[in-house]
Protein backbone atom coordinates (compact mmCIF):
# COMPACT_ATOMS: atom_id res chain seq x y z
CA UNK A 1 0.00 0.00 0.00
CA UNK A 2 1.30 3.07 -0.95
CA UNK A 3 -0.14 6.54 0.86
CA UNK A 4 -1.89 9.41 -0.52
CA UNK A 5 0.17 12.23 -0.50
CA UNK A 6 -1.44 14.77 -2.30
CA UNK A 7 -5.09 14.88 -4.33
CA UNK A 8 -5.33 13.16 -7.55
CA UNK A 9 -4.96 15.25 -10.55
CA UNK A 10 -4.97 18.37 -8.65
CA UNK A 11 -1.84 21.20 -9.08
CA UNK A 12 0.05 22.85 -6.41
CA UNK A 13 2.55 25.71 -6.53
CA UNK A 14 5.95 24.93 -5.65
CA UNK A 15 7.29 28.60 -5.17
CA UNK A 16 5.49 32.04 -7.48
CA UNK A 17 7.32 30.61 -10.65
CA UNK A 18 6.53 26.52 -10.37
CA UNK A 19 3.57 24.18 -10.17
CA UNK A 20 3.20 20.65 -10.25
CA UNK A 21 0.60 18.39 -10.67
CA UNK A 22 -0.53 15.37 -8.08
CA UNK A 23 -0.82 12.06 -10.47
CA UNK A 24 -3.75 10.23 -11.10
CA UNK A 25 -3.34 7.91 -8.02
CA UNK A 26 -2.34 10.80 -5.53
CA UNK A 27 0.85 9.37 -4.63
CA UNK A 28 3.15 11.65 -5.94
CA UNK A 29 3.53 14.70 -8.35
CA UNK A 30 4.39 15.48 -12.02
CA UNK A 31 7.74 17.24 -12.72
CA UNK A 32 7.92 20.92 -11.77
CA UNK A 33 6.49 23.47 -14.82
CA UNK A 34 7.52 26.72 -15.00
CA UNK A 35 4.39 29.08 -15.07
CA UNK A 36 6.29 30.78 -17.68
CA UNK A 37 7.20 34.87 -18.53
CA UNK A 38 4.35 36.80 -17.44
CA UNK A 39 2.87 34.40 -15.37
CA UNK A 40 2.98 33.56 -11.45
CA UNK A 41 1.64 30.55 -9.12
CA UNK A 42 -0.85 32.20 -6.93
CA UNK A 43 -3.94 29.55 -5.36
CA UNK A 44 -2.69 26.61 -7.04
CA UNK A 45 -2.66 28.09 -10.91
CA UNK A 46 -0.45 29.91 -12.95
CA UNK A 47 -2.23 33.33 -13.50
CA UNK A 48 -0.94 36.22 -15.88
CA UNK A 49 0.48 39.26 -14.08
CA UNK A 50 -1.72 42.32 -15.30
CA UNK A 51 0.08 44.96 -12.79
CA UNK A 52 2.71 45.57 -10.23
CA UNK A 53 2.66 45.88 -6.58
CA UNK A 54 1.92 49.24 -5.81
CA UNK A 55 0.46 50.24 -8.79
CA UNK A 56 -2.92 52.04 -8.59
CA UNK A 57 -5.68 52.66 -11.03
CA UNK A 58 -9.16 54.53 -10.89
CA UNK A 59 -12.22 52.04 -10.94
CA UNK A 60 -15.34 54.18 -11.72
CA UNK A 61 -15.25 56.56 -8.61
CA UNK A 62 -12.97 54.28 -6.55
CA UNK A 63 -8.91 54.28 -6.20
CA UNK A 64 -7.95 50.10 -6.31
CA UNK A 65 -4.49 49.04 -5.55
CA UNK A 66 -2.87 45.96 -7.34
CA UNK A 67 -2.56 43.29 -5.26
CA UNK A 68 1.26 42.37 -4.14
CA UNK A 69 1.19 38.78 -6.50
CA UNK A 70 0.33 41.22 -9.23
CA UNK A 71 -2.74 39.19 -10.16
CA UNK A 72 -5.41 41.60 -10.60
CA UNK A 73 -6.86 44.70 -8.25
CA UNK A 74 -8.23 44.37 -4.86
CA UNK A 75 -8.13 46.90 -2.22
CA UNK A 76 -10.77 50.10 -3.12
CA UNK A 77 -11.13 53.78 -1.71
CA UNK A 78 -14.14 55.27 -2.57
CA UNK A 79 -14.10 58.67 -3.41
CA UNK A 80 -15.61 61.47 -1.85
CA UNK A 81 -19.36 62.81 -2.56
CA UNK A 82 -17.80 65.75 -3.92
CA UNK A 83 -15.39 64.11 -5.57
CA UNK A 84 -14.26 61.72 -8.92
CA UNK A 85 -11.19 59.07 -9.03
CA UNK A 86 -8.87 60.83 -12.09
CA UNK A 87 -5.29 60.57 -12.81
CA UNK A 88 -5.32 57.92 -10.02
CA UNK A 89 -6.50 60.05 -7.03
CA UNK A 90 -9.59 61.25 -5.53
CA UNK A 91 -10.05 64.91 -6.80
CA UNK A 92 -12.50 67.47 -6.25
CA UNK A 93 -15.21 68.14 -8.57
CA UNK A 94 -15.25 71.79 -9.79
CA UNK A 95 -18.24 71.47 -11.91
CA UNK A 96 -21.10 68.66 -12.88
CA UNK A 97 -20.72 66.50 -15.30
CA UNK A 98 -21.71 67.31 -18.93
CA UNK A 99 -23.62 70.50 -17.43
CA UNK A 100 -23.38 73.85 -19.85
CA UNK A 101 -23.17 77.06 -18.41
CA UNK A 102 -21.77 80.40 -19.68
CA UNK A 103 -18.10 81.23 -18.95
CA UNK A 104 -19.08 85.06 -20.31
CA UNK A 105 -22.06 86.78 -22.35
CA UNK A 106 -20.43 85.14 -25.74
CA UNK A 107 -19.21 81.47 -24.46
CA UNK A 108 -20.82 78.57 -23.47
CA UNK A 109 -18.63 75.90 -21.69
CA UNK A 110 -19.64 72.15 -21.02
CA UNK A 111 -18.01 70.66 -17.90
CA UNK A 112 -16.39 67.03 -19.02
CA UNK A 113 -17.75 63.93 -18.28
CA UNK A 114 -15.70 63.44 -14.75
CA UNK A 115 -16.89 66.99 -13.58
CA UNK A 116 -13.16 68.23 -13.18
CA UNK A 117 -13.15 70.59 -15.46
CA UNK A 118 -14.02 72.81 -18.77
CA UNK A 119 -14.15 71.89 -22.18
CA UNK A 120 -13.20 73.95 -24.72
CA UNK A 121 -15.30 76.94 -24.24
CA UNK A 122 -17.80 77.59 -27.55
CA UNK A 123 -18.48 81.14 -29.38
CA UNK A 124 -22.29 81.65 -29.54
CA UNK A 125 -21.47 84.10 -32.42
CA UNK A 126 -22.23 87.70 -33.51
CA UNK A 127 -25.78 87.82 -33.30
CA UNK A 128 -26.21 85.54 -30.21
CA UNK A 129 -25.85 85.81 -26.50
CA UNK A 130 -25.13 82.84 -23.71
CA UNK A 131 -28.33 82.71 -20.77
CA UNK A 132 -28.43 79.57 -19.02
CA UNK A 133 -25.87 77.43 -20.51
CA UNK A 134 -27.50 77.96 -23.56
CA UNK A 135 -26.87 80.46 -26.73
CA UNK A 136 -29.92 82.50 -27.67
CA UNK A 137 -30.03 84.47 -30.88
CA UNK A 138 -30.85 88.12 -30.25
CA UNK A 139 -33.92 89.76 -31.53
CA UNK A 140 -33.50 93.65 -30.21
CA UNK A 141 -31.43 95.67 -28.79
CA UNK A 142 -31.20 95.90 -24.96
CA UNK A 143 -33.34 98.13 -23.38
CA UNK A 144 -34.73 100.15 -26.88
CA UNK A 145 -38.55 100.29 -27.06
CA UNK A 146 -40.65 99.14 -30.45
CA UNK A 147 -43.89 99.99 -31.36
CA UNK A 148 -46.24 97.55 -31.49
CA UNK A 149 -47.70 97.37 -35.17
CA UNK A 150 -51.76 98.71 -35.48
CA UNK A 151 -51.40 99.66 -31.70
CA UNK A 152 -50.82 102.62 -29.89
CA UNK A 153 -48.18 100.49 -27.62
CA UNK A 154 -44.89 99.66 -27.35
CA UNK A 155 -42.54 97.13 -25.69
CA UNK A 156 -39.07 97.18 -24.19
CA UNK A 157 -36.44 95.25 -25.50
CA UNK A 158 -34.95 92.76 -22.30
CA UNK A 159 -31.60 93.23 -20.81
CA UNK A 160 -30.28 90.51 -22.71
CA UNK A 161 -31.87 91.35 -26.01
CA UNK A 162 -33.46 87.86 -26.41
CA UNK A 163 -36.94 89.08 -26.31
CA UNK A 164 -39.38 91.99 -25.59
CA UNK A 165 -40.98 92.85 -22.44
CA UNK A 166 -43.97 94.17 -21.12
CA UNK A 167 -46.67 96.41 -23.02
CA UNK A 168 -47.32 100.23 -22.43
CA UNK A 169 -49.75 101.93 -23.95
CA UNK A 170 -48.98 105.40 -25.78
CA UNK A 171 -52.34 107.34 -24.30
CA UNK A 172 -54.84 108.90 -26.01
CA UNK A 173 -53.22 112.54 -27.21
CA UNK A 174 -49.70 110.51 -28.36
CA UNK A 175 -48.75 108.02 -30.64
CA UNK A 176 -45.99 105.12 -31.48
Amino acid sequence: CIEKTCSPNEFTCIDSEFIQKCNSSGTGYSQPIECGTGLICVENNCKPIVCNEGDVKCDGNKIQYCKEDGTGYDTSIECGNNQTCEANQCVNKVCEPNESTCANNSLVQTCNSRGTGYITPVSCGINSICLEGVCQNKVCNPTQKYCIRNENAFQQCNLSGTAYEGRTDCGANTSC
